[in-house]
């Protein structure tokens, strides 16, 4: 497999991860920094018509491992069912074609360990080009290098598709007193409404708001 990988015969894939719950103390810890974090939560209407238009899946992760092998012995026994393994010139191609068969499935498998997270992602094979913009970009996290999708969600005059893509966003915990938390909340929600839209919830802040970690 790890020959496979190098040689990189598999569509590169591009992940978006989302949750099913909007607060939840789990997440703020693993994936935030206290007084720096904020949880979007987005419209399934705008998941989903994104998904349909742009060619991605959208899907629940598996983290229970005997689902996981039954996914994988079902699709085995389908992709060996079809074709016709006599014919000893085509044993590379059916190889090749087996492996991008278990490529389509590696985004969704995910370790028991991570269950809380309740995990759904968007995912993206070998994205293409659209309305003549390079999507593909090039960013720097942490040191490192990293490519990445650009995702449109800002609102213009002209096209107003994504105006509800976001339902409401969720301040994570921090440390602001309550004046400077409603100045934030105004600074924020203005320029929200600047450049996305109006939100259908708005801005409130998480029910852990007095915890710190």
């Amino acid at each position: 497999m790890n020959e496979k990988i190098n040689s990189r015969i598999f569509p590169e894939i591009y992940i978006v991860s989302f949750s099913n719950k909007d607060d939840d103390l789990f997440l703020w810890r693993s994936y935030s920094t206290f007084n720096d974090a904020y949880a979007l939560v987005f419209t399934k209407a705008f998941l989903a018509a994104y998904a349909i238009n742009d060619g991605a899946v959208l899907l629940q992760c598996v983290y229970d491992e005997r689902k996981q092998f039954s996914i994988l012995e079902q699709a085995t026994q389908l992709f060996f069912n079809k074709i016709d393994l006599s014919i000893s010139e085509n044993l590379q191609i059916y190889l090749d074609d087996y492996f991008r068969l278990i490529h389509l499935f590696v985004p969704y498998i995910k370790n028991s360990h991570f269950i809380e997270e309740n995990e759904i992602r968007l995912v993206l094979w070998n994205p293409q080009n659209l309305y003549q913009e390079n999507r593909i970009k090039l960013g720097l996290n942490k040191g490192f290098f990293h490519k990445y999708v650009n995702i449109k969600m800002f609102r213009d005059e002209e096209d107003t598709e994504f105006e509800h893509s976001l339902q409401e966003i969720i301040i994570g915990p921090n440390s602001r007193s309550q004046i400077e938390n409603n100045q934030f909340k105004n600074t924020l929600n203005k320029l929200i409404k600047e450049n996305v839209g109006c939100l259908l919830k708005g801005i409130r802040d998480t029910k852990y708001n007095t915890l710190k970690f």
